[in-house]
């Protein structure tokens, strides 16, 4: 079981300027799984998408911009 779990949050499943989090699962979000100001540093983590809060681009340390899913950065 993972430690952090965020599940079918309407919006955001985590969004902070910075984040990090080590073995969790992020998932159903409506706009992003994760969202931050700065590129998130995530381990053992399973998330569909991420999102720059100031550009709105992916951070690309999901599975939406990841080849391997989530990764360290």
């Amino acid at each position: 079981m993972k430690k952090f779990l965020a599940t079918d949050n309407e919006v955001f499943g985590i969004v902070a300027p910075k984040v990090k989090v080590i073995d969790g699962s992020i998932t159903e979000k409506g706009t992003a799984d994760i969202a931050a100001r700065t590129m998130p540093k995530v381990h053992d983590v399973d998330c569909n998408t991420s999102l720059d809060t100031d550009t709105g681009e992916t951070w690309g340390v999901c599975a939406n911009g990841s080849p391997s899913g989530a990764f360290v950065e």
